[in-house]
């Protein structure tokens, strides 16, 4: 049908602006996290008490049965030991590199710093050295993002050499990964914390959290939603239905519902389109938070029409 071009073209513009609004959601996610270290809002603090230093900490983790984890002991002035194992979330570096694997098993000392540091790095022989107590100690790489991100700042040292380190009790510990809860309690006796409590992004209620990360995409979510209902109206009263003067109301039916699935096949298939123009063209991390939502906007958009179609054949049709 031809009339249905111009509603798919407006449906497609929406399911690409769904696409934009959830690249704006998980860019906002995604500075938030670097600006804590890379840490997400599933980390879990580990109370620990114990005298061990962080490269103790880290042989007894590296012997614990823990998988995609990182663990970060974290000083009152901003350096943090890291550790990490298999598959974890690391940190955008502008030049040089992360650690490696091997970086966090070694006992001599290498750090990753922020990008406020890197002007203080001495370079020799092709290697950047950052002084601190005295020592030079390499650096791998520099971590950057937005200007006024704290990562920007942040330093980090990998624990399996700080031998001379404060101990853990005296330390932050937070551990991260996409398995964190399942593998409390093996990192509970590795790091000997008797509790774990949920890391918080800020102080506060976790409400006001929340409401602060989503509320412009609940907002623009409404929007686009209200946009659909439009277009659904629009197709109802686009939708040639003078077809239907004069039929009975068991043909008229029928007329309708060819009718409305005509145009829900229409737009399904624009919905695949928009979608993958949205995944292709925009930074999304979670792709199903986009597709679920635009499957709730075409069911939305679906049940519009076909409410619209009949409420308008019982207004016009048997006039």
């Amino acid at each position: 049908m031809k009339r249905l071009l111009l509603i798919d073209l407006l449906w497609l513009a929406v399911v690409v602006l769904a696409g934009l609004t959830w690249s704006g959601h998980d860019q906002a996610e995604y500075a938030d996290r670097l600006a804590h270290n890379g840490l997400s809002d599933n980390a879990l603090v580990l109370h620990t008490s114990a005298a061990l230093t962080p490269a103790q900490a880290v042989t007894r983790l590296t012997a614990a049965k823990v998988n995609n984890v990182q663990v970060q002991f974290q000083t009152t002035g901003g350096l943090v030991y890291f550790y990490g194992k298999g598959d974890y979330a690391s940190l955008p570096v502008s030049s040089g590199q992360w650690f490696s694997d091997g970086d966090l098993r070694s006992t001599l000392p290498v750090a990753v710093v922020g990008r406020a540091d890197s002007e203080r790095l001495y370079t020799g022989s092709n290697q950047r050295y950052w002084p601190r107590a005295g020592n030079y100690i390499p650096v791998l790489g520099i971590v950057a993002t937005r200007r006024n991100s704290p990562l920007n700042r942040a330093e980090f040292l990998n624990a399996s050499a700080a031998t001379n380190a404060p101990t853990v009790k005296q330390l932050t510990v937070i551990a991260d990964g996409p398995n964190i809860k399942r593998q409390a309690n093996q990192l509970k006796r590795a790091v000997q914390a008797s509790s774990t409590s949920q890391y918080r992004y800020q102080t506060g209620t976790s409400d006001e959290n929340w409401w602060t990360q989503n509320l412009v995409t609940l907002l623009s979510g409404l929007a686009l939603a209200l946009i659909t209902l439009g277009l659904s109206w629009l197709l109802g009263r686009m939708a040639p239905l003078r077809q239907v003067s004069g039929m009975d109301s068991v043909l008229a039916e029928r007329f309708i519902r060819g009718l409305w699935a005509r145009a829900t096949l229409h737009t399904a298939i624009v919905a695949v389109i928009g979608s993958v123009i949205a995944t292709s063209a925009f930074y999304l991390t979670v792709y199903g938070r986009l597709l679920f939502f635009v499957a709730g906007l075409w069911a939305l958009f679906s049940a519009g029409t076909y409410y619209g179609l009949r409420a308008r054949y019982h207004r016009e049709g048997n006039r």
